[in-house]
């Protein structure tokens, strides 16, 4: 049975399906088109691959009636098939959203595009109930941070995102990782700030700046999208400091509740590539929550199928690189 937190956080539009969202994209020079009928929304955004074109929709359809979904997939396969796409990416978000993907026909997905699990932190709660939630190591690096030589700032200036993008890059030098370039964070900004949708948490050492977290706003409810750091916040112990300090500045500006998004599922085992900022989210004390999860809804059914032959070559391939 879901909790109250559970019930109202995904009675609540993600930021993914938004409007503000659907401007960025373009701006991102994507082809994002908006449908919607009674009871669900959704931003699809058309993708390209050498086997087709498909659409994306992030967590979406939001559905706003749990038992509209068939009705909402309908409309956007006849739809996709009007304009030759080859496929549909679906994560359907709702309230109470239970469905029988086979009767719908949709297929698993090869890889999830968002995470099928989060958890989320009650910001109504009383401060002293969500404090005591917090494990203590973190209570004791949130009391001593100032004395550590710790400060926090929250911009809105898109010209700041320059100290995240060279965080951002820093950590996928040092993990040999691949992430957003900066013109995407830029563009982000630009986009989203003005309109209240995106918040720079900067956490400061000794007046540097050493850790930084982008937090995405739609209605009550904030998500932690991105982090990046220096080395310096490692040793200052900056990044749990930093995600406590965001929590307390989203409540500032009528936030409920705070997705930390993304975790490995509930008992993943320890091997998990998730399972090491999985058990830090969770220090701070959320309610996980089990989320859609990542389906495709065939369009061609030939080139679908020759899409997902192609799987396991370029699996390989990326591994490879």
């Amino acid at each position: 049975m879901l909790s109250s937190s559970e019930h109202k956080f995904l009675s609540s539009c993600p930021i993914t399906q938004t409007d503000e969202w659907a401007e960025f994209q373009k701006a991102l020079g994507k082809d994002a088109v908006r449908l919607k009928g009674k009871g669900w929304s959704c931003l699809l955004i058309r993708q390209s691959t050498k086997l087709g074109d498909y659409w994306l929709t992030p967590y979406g359809p939001f559905l706003k009636d749990k038992d509209v979904l068939p009705e909402a997939l309908g409309t956007i396969r006849t739809e996709a098939k009007r304009r030759s796409l080859s496929w549909v990416s679906v994560e359907p978000f709702g309230n109470g959203l239970y469905y029988n993907a086979r009767k719908l026909g949709l297929k698993k997905a090869g890889k999830a595009y968002n995470p099928a699990y989060t958890v989320v932190n009650d910001l109504s709660l009383a401060e002293a109930k969500r404090w005591s939630a917090l494990s203590a190591t973190f209570r004791n690096l949130i009391n001593r941070a100032e004395k550590r030589g710790l400060s926090f700032r929250t911009s809105t200036e898109p010209k700041d995102i320059k100290l995240f993008t060279d965080m951002l890059g820093e950590v996928a030098s040092r993990k040999k990782i691949s992430l957003h370039n900066a013109d995407y964070f830029k563009k982000q900004a630009e986009i989203l700030m003005p309109k209240g949708a995106a918040f720079l948490e900067l956490a400061y050492y000794e007046k540097k700046p050493v850790a930084g977290a982008i937090i995405l706003q739609s209605g009550k409810v904030g998500h932690y999208a991105y982090a990046g750091s220096h080395p310096e916040a490692r040793k200052a112990e900056a990044g749990t400091v930093l995600v406590w300090q965001a929590m307390q500045n989203a409540l500032g500006r009528g936030v409920r509740w705070f997705d930390l998004f993304g975790v490995a599922p509930p008992g993943a085992p320890t091997s998990h590539p998730w399972a090491g900022f999985s058990t830090f989210k969770r220090k701070f004390g959320g309610e996980d929550i089990a989320l859609g999860g990542t389906w495709h809804l065939p369009v061609n059914p030939g080139r679908y199928r020759a899409y997902r032959a192609s799987l396991p070559l370029m699996r390989r391939l990326q591994k490879i690189r």
